[in-house]
């Protein structure tokens, strides 16, 4: 709450002319986030970045209502360090079934599958930069507690392991199938290292019969898809408002929807204010976004690529 309330109070105090910073809203913001630094030339580095983006976070707040920003745990960290450690280096060409979901009556103008207690809690994927590892391994556990009402928490190591690589998006369903099944996290238990598949050292726990695809960039068809079974998503978040989003209907005119680099799992979606919104949950722990969630603008123009390369498991 200290921190909660400094930050309003800085917000309207400081003017992008105000910089640099007080050296003590650097330090209450370090403590708030446990930031220790190895030497005094990074930790210089590290508060000319936060500087840049305090300044970001004041300009945008003040200009774009649809969404607000914040100085979160990223807020010393470049851009160019975000894509490196969280994104999806390289996307191979899949093998999934392409179909289109037929039109449902009476399709539900908002839909959240938190409601349905199916979605397993929000994970910090830390500097793994295998984003695609939690929201694959996330939607199994999903489409499992949805077809057997028991929700198992699946190993997101096996499914990095022996599946994404670390970065390669390639088809990890297929992979997963093939697998015959993902393992238990408590089976199967995150590990420091990773790269060597020990998929036989344990029984699956959940198993698919393999996944589909939505239509390429076609919402309406991605609504439909997730009406089914929680999706997984890549998107392009290659940029500040993503990295420091807080909360609201996200969207950034200067996203891609072609070269994406970040995988969430999409959830749900609805409307606000008269905006749609898709619900994802991201892999950046709850102290990010929306308790680990954000909102991205839905119907409009495929916003960041959301579906451009969506999948499920069935």
């Amino acid at each position: 709450m200290v921190y909660v309330a400094f930050l309003v109070c800085l917000l309207f105090s400081l003017t992008t002319a105000s910089f640099p910073a007080n050296e003590t809203h650097w330090q209450i913001w370090k403590k708030q986030h446990h930031k220790k630094y190895e030497s005094a030339a990074e930790e210089e580095f590290r508060k000319h970045t936060w500087t840049r983006n305090l300044a970001f976070v004041l300009d945008h707040n003040s200009k774009y209502p649809s969404f607000t920003v914040e100085l979160n745990k990223f807020a010393d960290r470049t851009l160019k360090e975000m894509v490196r450690e969280t994104a999806v280096v390289k996307r191979q060409k899949t093998e999934e079934v392409k179909y289109i979901y037929q039109k449902l009556q009476g399709t539900p103008a908002s839909f959240d599958w938190r409601k349905r207690g199916v979605v397993p809690p929000v994970h910090n994927q830390g500097s793994s930069g295998d984003a695609v590892a939690f929201a694959v391994t996330d939607s199994i556990d999903s489409y499992h507690k949805i077809n057997t009402g028991q929700l198992v928490a699946l190993s997101v190591q096996e499914t990095s392991d022996c599946c994404t690589r670390g970065h390669l998006m390639g088809n990890p369903f297929a992979c997963i199938k093939k697998l015959g099944g993902l393992c238990s996290e408590a089976d199967y238990p995150h590990s420091a290292s990773s790269g060597v598949c020990h998929s036989t050292s344990c029984h699956p726990a959940a198993q698919i019969k393999g996944s589909r695809s939505v239509m390429q960039g076609n919402e309406t068809d991605l609504q439909l898809a997730v009406l089914q079974n929680p999706v997984v998503v890549l998107v392009d978040a290659n940029h500040a408002s993503f990295q420091l989003y807080r909360s609201g209907v996200y969207v950034d005119n200067t996203c891609s929807d072609k070269r994406l680099d970040h995988a969430l799992l999409l959830v749900g979606y609805g409307s606000m204010s008269g905006k749609d919104y898709w619900i994802c949950k991201n892999s950046w722990g709850t102290n990010w976004g929306m308790q680990g969630y954000i909102l991205i603008a839905r119907n409009d123009h495929n916003m960041c690529g959301i579906a451009t390369a969506a999948s499920l498991p069935i």
